[in-house]
């Protein structure tokens, strides 16, 4: 219910041009949103009166976010409505660093809003969740490879991972299944991967958001994979919705670019599993 919320919901954004440049902390009158904030390290303000902002929270268009905390550590990343996305990082302590957001008509402020206000529900509503699709990153090895798939559920069918686990080397690994709703393990198996061999397959218990991680003998994660499994009638659609989000996605770049797409792309496979578990693809 919450997704068809989502899913209904339209943004106007109307701006009044205006020849005065933002200065310090200053806003635009009526200042609409036109970004969310998917990440943030450090107490980030729009102004010096305004709360520190949160993951999933809106930014105005003309805003000027500076960092109250002004540490070397502090930074932001917003993704805008047209899909841009915007970093800041600061580099000295005490940090000066600031990130003006731009301005946008209506017209070009729209692209991807369905799929961004998505992100943002979950990111607001489903922060738990959001940490467990993401967390076990934390702990991965060097040259471990992060990815994210959609797939077909069938009860009693296994589901291929070779098209998200390429270039691993023949080895004996551990494949641990994880329920990413609430972190919790599945089931762990031994797994000998051998690329001339055939393809390694895992059974999902049910459609729903999981979390697979391929572990070496030594415990370092070698892959981390975030599955969508959906129901066969509704994988073209959901397939497609995600394939959008992925394509925005790869046009970002800068530092920790990598790291702002897996996360937003499990967070929208989040809330696809909402609106896949509301019936609205069934």
């Amino acid at each position: 219910m919450c997704f068809r919320v989502l899913s209904s919901r339209r943004i106007v954004i109307i701006f009044v041009w205006s020849a005065m440049q933002p200065k310090l902390w200053a806003q635009p009158k009526k200042a609409e949103s036109i970004g969310t904030v998917l990440q943030v390290q450090g107490s980030w303000r729009i102004t010096k009166e305004s709360p520190a902002l949160l993951p999933g929270q809106g930014v105005p268009a003309g805003a000027l976010i500076k960092t109250g905390s002004a540490k070397k550590t502090d930074f932001l990343i917003v993704v805008l409505l047209n899909g841009k996305r915007l970093a800041v990082r600061c580099q000295t302590n005490p940090c000066a660093t600031e990130l003006q957001i731009p301005t946008y008509d209506a017209d070009a402020a729209v692209n991807f809003q369905h799929v961004i206000e998505a992100v943002k529900y979950v990111l607001l509503n489903n922060r738990s969740e959001v940490v467990n699709a993401f967390s076990s990153t934390a702990s991965r090895g060097e040259n471990s490879v992060r990815s994210e798939m959609v797939s077909a559920f069938e009860p009693g069918k296994a589901v291929s991972i070779a098209s998200v686990v390429p270039g691993i080397p023949r080895n004996n690994y551990t494949l641990e299944l994880i329920r990413a709703s609430d972190g919790k393990q599945l089931s762990a198996r031994d797994l000998l991967w051998d690329p001339l061999a055939g393809q390694p397959f895992i059974n999902l218990p049910a459609p729903g958001a999981y979390i697979l991680l391929l572990k070496s003998a030594y415990q370092d994660v070698i892959s981390d994979i975030f599955v969508l499994a959906v129901p066969s009638a509704s994988y073209e659609h959901v397939k497609t919705s995600f394939e959008q989000a992925r394509q925005m996605c790869s046009q970002w770049e800068g530092a920790d670019a990598e790291g702002s797409t897996h996360l937003f792309l499990r967070a929208y496979l989040l809330a696809l599993t909402t609106h896949n578990e509301a019936g609205r693809f069934r």
